[in-house]
């Protein structure tokens, strides 16, 4: 088992570990580094770790789903491993009253 810490990392080696990682969207390869879903699930999905990306993509997969659509299904499966919204909200700094105004 391997370990990479993409915090050290140069900007080089990071774009290309993103647009691999992009290659391998829809496949067992996919390392859970690139963005693969649907907009509806840009705020759920973002701050999650790589493993909870790897584990969503895999069960998506397995459900038969495509990995970047929308759907009730899709929804039961990434919702689980997922920041709620309030914790997203929180984490950038945005409150219920700063929304709102």
């Amino acid at each position: 088992m391997y370990l990479l810490n993409t915090e050290t990392m140069n900007d080089a080696q990071s774009m290309a570990l993103h647009r691999m990682d992009q290659e391998n969207v829809g496949t067992a390869a996919y390392l859970g580094i690139s963005y693969f879903w649907a907009f509806k699930y840009r705020h759920s999905l973002r701050p999650c770790s790589y493993f909870a990306r790897r584990i969503v993509h895999k069960r998506l997969m397995d459900a038969g789903l495509d990995v970047r659509g929308e759907s009730p299904e899709h929804d039961e499966i990434i919702e689980p491993y997922c920041a709620s919204r309030r914790e997203v909200m929180e984490a950038y700094g945005v409150t219920a009253s700063t929304e709102e105004g």
